[in-house]
C-alpha cells in the first residue's frame, strides 16, 4: 500500500488523507520509512529544477512578545527576556549586504509581535536601497491588517511566511480564523506565501501532523516544511520534550510528498543533512542571536551561517542556486 501511494505521489496525483495519515504512521525504522524519504527526496529535486536556497534570517528585535504564544521563548509570560532589545539599522544593513556576498538567495527580515510596524518597512527599504537590484525580500512577523499586507508589498517585499501553528488557539490566544485573514490579506496584496507545519514536539499526534499538512497546500504557497519546538527552559514544554531528528525528517518527506509538484520548495530551520536527504531544499541561515539569553538558551542552534547551510546542503547531493531566489520568482515567471 505504501508503494502505491509513493507511485501515485511521485506522478504528481492528490494524495488524500487517509493516504498521508498512512505515510505518517510507517515506523521510523522500517524499509518503508526509507523509501518515503527517498522519494520524497526524489520529488523535491524535481519540484525544485534540480537546485537548493540558502535565505539569511534577520532578526530585527529580541524582545517581550505581548502576543504570548507559549511555545516561544519570548513570551512575555516565560518571562526569559527581560527586556527590549533592538538590532540597530547600520547593523541590519551590514548583515544583509553581507548575507547577498556570501551567497544568500533571499533575506528574511524577522521580528516579534512588539517591533512597530512602520519601523519594520523602514528597515526593509533601508536594506533594500543597500542591497543589489532583485534582492528577494521575505517578511516574518505576526498577523497583519489589510493595509499593512499592501504597505508590505509597497515596500518591496517579494514574499511573506506565516502558519498557523499546532493547536492554534490552545498553545496561543491567536484564532486561527485570524491567522487565514493575514494570509489572505497577504495573497490579495500580492505577496507570496511561504508556510510550514511547525513549531513541532514530541506530543503532537500524526492525525494533528496530517491535518496541518494538508492545510499547507490549500493556501498555494511557494514553499512548505517544518521546524522543530525549541522549548522554553522552565515552561510546560520543556516537560512535553522535543521531537526527534529522525520524526522530524520522517515528517518532512510526507508533507513533501503530500505538495503539488508546483510548489517548490521544502524548508527546515536547520542545516541538517538527514533533513537535506529527505527532501529538504531550503534552509534559513542566522547570523546569530541577540541576546546573551538567547544564545545560553540556545547554543549553535542560534549560530547557522551560510557556510553551515552551503555545506551540509552540497553534502546531501544538492546544487546551491547563485543569484536571487528561484522558489520566490517561478510563480512570476
Amino acid at each position: 500500500m505504501v508503494r502505491d501511494i509513493l507511485d501515485k505521489a511521485l506522478h504528481g496525483a492528490e494524495l488524500f488523507p487517509e493516504e498521508v495519515g498512512e505515510l505518517m504512521n510507517a515506523p521510523l525504522s522500517s524499509p518503508e520509512a526509507e523509501q518515503i524519504r527517498n522519494t520524497a527526496y526524489l520529488k523535491s529535486v524535481s519540484a525544485g529544477e534540480e537546485t537548493a536556497e540558502i535565505h539569511l534570517r534577520i532578526e530585527l528585535d529580541a524582545s517581550p512578545c505581548l502576543t504570548n504564544c507559549r511555545f516561544c521563548p519570548f513570551a512575555t509570560e516565560h518571562n526569559l527576556i527581560k527586556k527590549r532589545s533592538e538590532l540597530s539599522l547600520k547593523k541590519a544593513v551590514a548583515q544583509a549586504v553581507q548575507g547577498v556576498t556570501e551567497g544568500a538567495n533571499a533575506l528574511v527580515l524577522v521580528c516579534t509581535g512588539a517591533y512597530p510596524f512602520a519601523q519594520f518597512v523602514e528597515a526593509a527599504t533601508e536594506i533594500r536601497d543597500h542591497t543589489p537590484r532583485g534582492t528577494v525580500l521575505i517578511a516574518h512577523m505576526g498577523d497583519l491588517s489589510k493595509k499593512q499586507a499592501q504597505d508590505l508589498r509597497r515596500a518591496g517585499f517579494l514574499g511573506f511566511y506565516h502558519a498557523i501553528r499546532l493547536r492554534e488557539g490552545r498553545d496561543t490566544d491567536i484564532s486561527i480564523d485570524r491567522r487565514r485573514a493575514t494570509l489572505r490579506y497577504a495573497e490579495d496584496a500580492g505577496l507570496l506565501l511561504g508556510t510550514g507545519v511547525e513549531p513541532v514536539g514530541d506530543e503532537h499526534t500524526a492525525d494533528e501532523l496530517v491535518e496541518r499538512t494538508m492545510w499547507t497546500n490549500i493556501i498555494n504557497p511557494v514553499y512548505s516544511g517544518a521546524v522543530a519546538r525549541l522549548n522554553p527552559p522552565g515552561s510546560e514544554f520543556a516537560k512535553r520534550g522535543a521531537v526527534s531528528e529522525a520524526r522530524l525528517c520522517h515528517l518532512l518527506a510526507v508533507i513533501r510528498l503530500a505538495l503539488n509538484y508546483d510548489v517548490p520548495g521544502l524548508y527546515t530551520d536547520a542545516p541538517s543533512l538527514n533533513r537535506c536527504r529527505a527532501g529538504a531544499n531550503l534552509l534559513w541561515a542566522e547570523p546569530d542571536g541577540h541576546t546573551p539569553t538567547m544564545r545560553r538558551m540556545f547554543g549553535a542552534h542560534r549560530n547557522r551561517t551560510i557556510a553551515d547551510c552551503r555545506r551540509v546542503l552540497t553534502k546531501a547531493g544538492w546544487k546551491l542556486l547563485e543569484g536571487p531566489s528561484r522558489i520566490f520568482h517561478h510563480v512570476e515567471s
